[in-house]
């Protein structure tokens, strides 16, 4: 069964990856005040929090990022996947108002939606309910790509700054190593990302939905960071990452089998209350 190595790599391999990452890189973030691990702290808990406070004090009707904050998002996405130079440049061309006036449209969009969606959308959720979800994705997308420097993936980072208003609805990153190892490795095995918003919603989101189905306690990003995780560490646990002990005592962490899914498991416990153009 693939989720309870998908689980356990999101608790248990994320962050000591991350960890491993920042101890071997001398390159500060955010004006020079961060370590990569500050900067994934930053974006996993202070960002996702502004951006909810940004929330409730608009009673509840949109939020925004800042300019500044979709620079260290940028800087983030550059520095955990595939580093393109001219990105950095573009990202700081957009004013500060177009970056609030874009986010905030494509927020609005997004939350409006989610506020009609049940509780228990996703083990309920019809074709047709699925296909509205991927049309308000698109929708989105379309939105959040009118910065400069931003396009599928980026605008899947920017939406997935939600996390903390809408956990539930909330899409995932479209982050390199989870595509590899949900789509291409079991799916194409060979064939290389084209970074579309094609890939994403026809491809990536319905390999999601089939989880979230089985298993609705589940977020899309749990799910993606563990993804991440396992593929990460698949590809370079023999050398960058050696010093990163593997959690798991076999081998079959490292291949995604959906066809799975729909075996009989324990379901997770519930838990506690306490993200057609070429990507950038």
């Amino acid at each position: 069964m693939s989720l309870k190595y998908i689980t356990k790599a999101n608790k248990e391999l994320f962050k000591p990856i991350i960890q491993e990452l920042s101890e071997q890189s001398s390159k500060k973030y955010d004006k020079e005040n961060k370590t990569f691990e500050q900067l994934n702290q930053w974006k996993d808990d202070d960002l996702l929090s502004t951006v909810a406070s940004r929330y409730s004090k608009s009673n509840k009707n949109t939020t925004y990022i800042t300019k500044d904050e979709l620079v260290n998002l940028m800087d983030w996405k550059l520095s955990i996947g595939t580093f393109r130079p001219s990105l950095p440049k573009l990202i700081r061309s957009n004013s500060e108002d177009t970056v609030v006036q874009v986010t905030k449209a494509g927020y609005k969009l997004m939350l409006e939606y989610f506020k009609k969606l049940p509780s228990n959308f996703w083990s309920s959720a019809s074709e047709e309910n699925l296909s509205d979800y991927k049309k308000l994705i698109r929708q989105a997308m379309k939105e959040f790509c009118k910065l400069k420097g931003v396009g599928p993936a980026t605008s899947s980072l920017i939406m997935n700054c939600l996390y903390k208003v809408e956990p539930k609805f909330t899409p995932p990153f479209f982050s390199d190593e989870s595509f590899m190892y949900y789509v291409l490795d079991p799916q194409k095995p060979g064939e290389k990302i084209k970074y579309s918003v094609k890939e994403y919603v026809e491809e990536l989101l319905p390999v999601y939905f089939k989880l979230l189905k089985s298993y609705p306690e589940e977020t899309f990003t749990e799910l993606e960071r563990g993804g991440w995780a396992l593929k990460y560490f698949y590809l370079y646990h023999e050398d960058k990452l050696i010093n990163v002990e593997s959690p798991f005592e076999d081998d079959q962490w490292k291949r995604f089998d959906d066809e799975n899914e729909t075996e009989s498991v324990e379901p997770p416990k519930k838990k506690k209350k306490k993200e057609e153009e070429r990507s950038t």
